[in-house]
Parts: structure tokens; C-alpha cells; sequence
């Protein structure tokens, strides 16, 4: 029997692969897009080398395909990830999402004195795309990296 260092994995027939997000965010994407409560099979790989970066994690979930909303939240979670959209057995389309100019409700803003903890909905503008930082339309409280993914990952 030959030896091989390819992961074997039946292709999707229908359904959504997000590619290259950085490693360990993966089990986070699942537990936000609400993936694990959907009923088709699922399969979350970690930890996966790649040319692109240097370890990735990679989902695929059959018969399942994503809102603009949770295009935006893959794009704040994971920048430079890929989701492709599969028909048949191959890619109809590809999506590179870009990070939204603005973030409406996925974000709560971390200063405990801004308007948006105890009424309406959280707001944040894009004030810098290379280094990711966005900031609160209210309070204009900073957000930057990994700050984000962890409040993200907290609300």
C-alpha cells in the first residue's frame, strides 16, 4: 500500500468549503455561523499545512450555503479566507470576502460606558484595512486584530 501526505476526503456533492483560515479559528467559525446545529455532515479539518499560510484550518458542510452577514463575519474572523460554492461536484463560484466597511450588531463594543451596552445596535466603521482596526460610530472606541476575533468570539 502505497503512503500518502494528501487528506482524503470525499468531495461535496452541494454545498460550502471555507478554505485558508488561519490556524485554530476554524471551531470558532462553526460555533458563530451556527454550522454544528445544521443536520448534513460536516467536517472541520486544523492544523492543515499550506502554501498560502503557514497552517490552516479548513471547513466543508454539505447542502449549506452562507448569508451576506455571515460572509461578513468569515471576513472578520478569517481575512483571506476562500468560500467556495459547490454544485455537482465542482466550484460555481468563489468568494474572497473583503472586510465590511461597516460592521452593524456582530461586534459589541468593549467600553462598558458606550450607548450601544444598554440600547440600540453596535456600529463599527472600518478605519484601517491593512492593519484591521475598526472603530465604534458612538463612542469611537478602537478595535484592532485579534481583540476583534476575541470579542467576536465572547459575544
Amino acid at each position: 500500500m502505497e503512503a500518502t501526505n494528501h487528506l482524503k476526503v470525499r468531495k461535496l456533492k452541494t454545498g460550502t468549503v471555507i478554505d485558508h483560515i488561519p490556524q485554530g479559528r476554524g471551531l470558532l467559525l462553526v460555533r458563530i455561523l451556527g454550522l454544528d446545529n445544521h443536520d448534513s455532515t460536516l467536517l472541520i479539518a486544523t492544523r492543515l499545512e499550506s502554501r498560502k499560510i503557514w497552517r490552516k484550518d479548513i471547513i466543508k458542510v454539505e447542502r449549506r450555503f452562507l448569508s451576506e452577514d455571515e460572509i461578513k463575519k468569515i471576513a472578520l474572523i478569517a481575512p483571506g479566507a476562500t468560500i467556495s460554492i459547490i454544485d455537482e461536484y465542482s466550484v460555481k463560484k468563489k468568494i474572497r470576502p473583503d472586510l465590511p466597511e461597516l460592521v452593524k450588531g456582530i461586534i459589541r463594543c468593549p467600553n462598558p460606558r458606550c450607548v450601544t451596552r444598554t440600547e440600540g445596535t453596535s456600529r463599527f466603521l472600518l478605519e484601517d484595512k491593512e492593519h484591521i482596526i475598526y472603530r465604534c460610530a458612538y463612542c469611537e472606541t478602537p478595535i484592532a486584530g485579534e481583540d476583534l476575533v476575541r470579542i467576536i468570539e465572547e459575544s
